[in-house]
This record gives C-alpha cells, sequence and structure tokens, in this order.
C-alpha cells in the first residue's frame, strides 16, 4: 500500500481511474443531493455518504447544491472519528 496516496495498487492508470469513478459520483450528486443516504452514526445532523466502493464520499446539502465535506476508504475510520 502507498503511504502517500493509500491505495494499494501504486499504478497511476488505476489511481486515474479511480478518481474519475469518484469524480463521476460527485456529478451524481449535482443532479441527485439525495442520492447518498443520511448516516447517524456519524453524529453530525444532515451528514449524508454516498459510496463508490470501497471509498465513502460524506456531503452534506446546502441551499446551492451539496458540500462534499471528504471522501476517504471505508476500512478507515472518518476523520472527525479519529
Amino acid at each position: 500500500m502507498s503511504g502517500r496516496t493509500g491505495h494499494s495498487d501504486p499504478s497511476p492508470i488505476s489511481a486515474n481511474r479511480t478518481a474519475d469513478r469518484i469524480l463521476k459520483r460527485g456529478d451524481q450528486l449535482a443532479s441527485f443531493p439525495k442520492l447518498g443516504r443520511v448516516v447517524d452514526r456519524y453524529k453530525r445532523p444532515g451528514i449524508r455518504e454516498l459510496v463508490e466502493a470501497p471509498y465513502r464520499i460524506v456531503y452534506r446539502l446546502r441551499r446551492q447544491g451539496v458540500e462534499i465535506i471528504d471522501v476517504f476508504h471505508s476500512a478507515q475510520l472518518p476523520p472527525w472519528e479519529r
């Protein structure tokens, strides 16, 4: 596993594919902001999550769209729980 990116495959091609998948999911949120589920365990009101395995896209709804709070590997704790 690469310490810098946390990605198990250091291939730039693989990393780019993963980034593209995550960005596409972010684009989907712009059109369908309630696509992700509400996650009560985060103990933060209004926080939603969309999974693009093995990553979690954590966001909240805003009047002007969505605000992506964080993207992290599902094997990790959310940054605010570390």
